[in-house]
């Protein structure tokens, strides 16, 4: 990793490529590499309103 980073969350779904899926939409304007998106790091504060 070329950085620090922390887990703020972590739970369980019955659908997690769905999840993961909804994640990348919600998050996009806030990747950190915008070259590979197969990366999923994401600049959030564990503040951040989630709109679904």
């Amino acid at each position: 990793m070329p950085f620090r980073f922390d887990v703020h969350a972590l739970f369980y779904s019955d659908d997690a490529v769905a999840t993961e899926a909804m994640v990348h939409r919600t998050f996009a304007e806030q990747r950190v590499n915008k070259v590979n998106l197969r990366r999923g790091f994401f600049r959030v504060t564990p503040t951040r309103s989630w709109k679904y």
